[in-house]
């Protein structure tokens, strides 16, 4: 197998064997590709959003839909610019934030799910490969569950 390196240079961009990484160009709602994390929660509740989520993506037309299992190999998709957009909740702040650092660096975009700043401890992330594609996962997907995914949820 190959050997790959990544560096991340704090505001000079991410670096993977030599050779400059960064998000796709892409800002077209329907030709992205979008990946989902399913968290542990298996309450009824959460499968029915997860599964409601599922098809709002396919119904707004997206290019496809992708379950990888893993937030940071996901995040790096959107890093290296081969998915436009990632969305996890029920996720833990060492999940996501090596991964927040590494698409920011690429040029992404990282936020909550109700479309405020990253906060580490949230329990939910957007990560999109620009403004555009974030803004269209809110307006069209991300606000109707909002305060189920936005850390409101009631703890057990």
């Amino acid at each position: 197998s190959a050997r790959v390196s990544g560096t991340p240079l704090k505001a000079k961009g991410l670096y993977r064997n030599g050779q400059k990484i960064q998000v796709s160009d892409t800002t077209d709602f329907k030709k992205a590709m979008v990946n989902m994390g399913f968290s542990y929660d298996r309450s009824d509740e959460f499968v029915d959003l997860s599964l409601a989520r599922v098809r709002s993506l396919l119904k707004a037309m997206v290019h496809s839909v992708r379950v990888d299992g893993s937030a940071a190999l996901d995040m790096c998709q959107v890093a290296c610019g081969r998915s436009e957009c990632y969305v996890e909740q029920g996720i833990h702040a060492w999940d996501v934030c090596a991964g927040a650092i590494i698409v920011a660096e690429a040029g992404g975009v990282v936020l909550n799910q109700d479309g405020k700043p990253f906060d580490l401890m949230a329990e939910n992330v957007l990560v999109a490969n620009n403004s555009a594609i974030a803004e269209a996962w809110l307006f069209r997907i991300g606000t109707s569950d909002c305060l189920f995914w936005c850390g409101n949820k009631k703890k057990k």
